[in-house]
């Protein structure tokens, strides 16, 4: 465990290379249960969350090997639907991807202990609509029926990235033709169904909300390169606009980023865009605005909290209404601490103008870690923040980063009252925390 002290108070400048995305590099890991061969990915994040799915895998049978601290190939031929490891499921919202990895591949699953940030009820029942469609029988414990699953139809009552990607899963192996209505269209969802066609299935309808997926009885093996994360690349945004700084992120496809850089274009921010990178810099008349979080292409949940984060030093009043999470709003308590004030109706949070100070704080969860570290980098003074683990499971070399920007930031080792006897388990490994998005109604979320 660790904590991070944050000087703040000072403008951030420079150039931050995005690393890959940890809501992409996690569904295209459990991807490699329905193939049948070795998998090589590229440009994979070095975080938390991404080390505790290759070792849930590693654990489950499949050969794992790290190149590089940005290279890995999975092959999962003799990966065992039976061999769950829940004490580290129970770490990440993406392990539920095992669902349907091995209900697809193997005609069996068997429901993992997932975790996950607290954001409110996170049922699986859209998860169970759609195998069940395809004639899966059971709860928890899924079983195909006699002669295998079927192609079928599933209409999502909602959106969600975690249920589309395990209808997609499920139904690549499966006899017969799918059509899966309402899906998640976020550019993660577009980068798995690439692979999966690499792989040698038939996916159709790639980007929209309806999906023809033709099923194979095997998929053979492939290499892939994760793309930018948009989120990682939008909180050192945010972190320069909080700072009244100018930071530009390279490496990232500025499309993926349109949602953010629309709204701090309507904040007076100056936004100026090429192929691969984006810069902001935040401008003389910095003011308020209203903001709402939607499914792709809208504004992504997971830039919710720094987002609030860096309008906390905008002129006026500001709102930001969730539309994914009932109870994504844990962080507002700790950026209170250091004199935020906000008032919230229903889902709608007021960001009222206030001076903000230095305080002892502690992440809730990996946004709101990420919110807080936004609003000590714009606060003149030393801000101590504990839970620092949570961030540095979606964010690699948070720290080092920043520090490239031109920041303040020391990280202090914290003992834990339970590191005795621990082994090696990581704190991510030990955390109940979020695993980014897999079941997310709408969107990462965290994540």
């Amino acid at each position: 465990m660790s904590e991070y002290v944050i000087r703040g108070g000072f403008p951030l400048a420079g150039e931050i290379d995005v690393s890959g995305a940890k809501n992409g590099a996690l569904p295209l890991l459990f991807a490699s249960v329905v193939a049948d061969g070795a998998c090589t990915y590229y440009h994979v994040p070095d975080i938390g969350d991404v080390r505790l799915a290759l070792r849930i895998l590693s654990e489950m049978g499949a050969r794992v090997t790290r190149h590089d601290a940005h290279t890995v190939t999975v092959n999962a031929r003799y990966l065992s639907p039976e061999a769950i490891p829940r004490h580290l499921t129970a770490g990440m919202r993406a392990s539920s991807y095992l669902l349907g990895a091995c209900l697809g591949r193997f005609g069996y699953a068997a429901e993992p202990l997932t975790g996950g940030c607290d954001f409110g009820n996170r049922p699986l029942n859209c998860h169970y609509g759609v195998f069940h469609a395809l004639g899966a029988v059971g709860e928890g414990e899924l079983h195909a029926p006699p002669g295998g699953l079927r192609g079928g139809t599933y209409d999502f009552p909602q959106v969600s990235v975690g249920a589309t990607v395990n209808g997609i899963f499920a139904a690549c192996r499966t006899h017969g033709v799918t059509h899966l209505h309402h899906c998640a269209t976020e550019s993660h969802v577009g980068d798995l169904i690439r692979f999966l066609n690499l792989l040698g299935a038939d996916i159709r309808g790639g980007g929209t909300p309806d999906l023809v997926i033709r099923g194979r009885s095997d998929l053979g093996h492939t290499s892939f390169v994760v793309s930018p994360d948009e989120i990682e690349a939008g909180t050192y945004l945010l972190a320069g606009v909080a700072s009244g700084g100018d930071v530009t992120v390279t490496g990232i496809r500025p499309c993926d980023l349109s949602a953010l850089t629309n709204v701090l274009v309507r904040t007076g921010c100056l936004v100026d865009s090429a192929p691969d990178r984006v810069r902001v810099r935040r401008g003389e008349n910095f003011r308020g605005v209203a903001v709402e979080t939607a499914p792709a292409p809208g504004f992504p949940t997971d830039l919710h909290p720094p987002t609030v984060a860096a309008l906390c030093f905008a002129a006026g009043k500001s709102q930001m209404t969730e539309r994914v999470w009932q109870e994504r709003f844990r962080y507002t308590s700790e950026l209170a601490k250091m004199g935020a004030v906000f008032s919230r109706e229903g889902q709608t949070l007021t960001v009222h103008p206030a001076p903000l100070h230095a305080a002892s704080v502690t992440a809730t969860d990996l946004r709101g870690g990420a919110a807080l570290a936004v609003a000590a980098l714009g606060t003149a003074g030393k801000t101590h923040m504990t839970g620092c683990e949570l961030i540095e499971r979606g964010y690699e070399d948070f720290t080092g980063k920043l520090r490239r920007l031109g920041a303040d930031v020391s990280v202090l080792p914290v003992m834990s009252s339970c590191a005795s006897g621990a082994g090696e388990e990581s704190s991510e490994e030990r955390q109940e925390k979020d695993g980014g998005d897999a079941g997310a109604p709408h969107g990462d979320g965290e994540g």
